[in-house]
């Protein structure tokens, strides 16, 4: 079961992602967005998701979701 703290625990890591930023320092290259993702851990990735859907994203959640189901296999 699921308590309180950890739903405010993932909301305050997604509220820290911030994927304009993420584009922005990767100038906006989809490789270098790739290799981000690829390097990046699966809970990083359902963070950096869950952030870039928020943010309406979608190119890029597409993009991360790529990397988790490597990752997932």
């Amino acid at each position: 079961m699921i308590d309180n703290s950890q739903i405010e625990s993932e909301e305050m890591l997604i509220s820290m992602v911030n994927p304009a930023k993420v584009i922005e320092h990767f100038d906006n290259n989809i490789n270098e967005i790739k290799e981000w993702a690829n390097a990046s851990s699966k809970e990083e990735l359902l963070i950096s998701i869950k952030a870039f859907q928020k943010e309406g994203f979608t190119e890029y959640v597409d993009i991360l979701l790529e990397s988790l189901n490597t990752k997932s296999k």
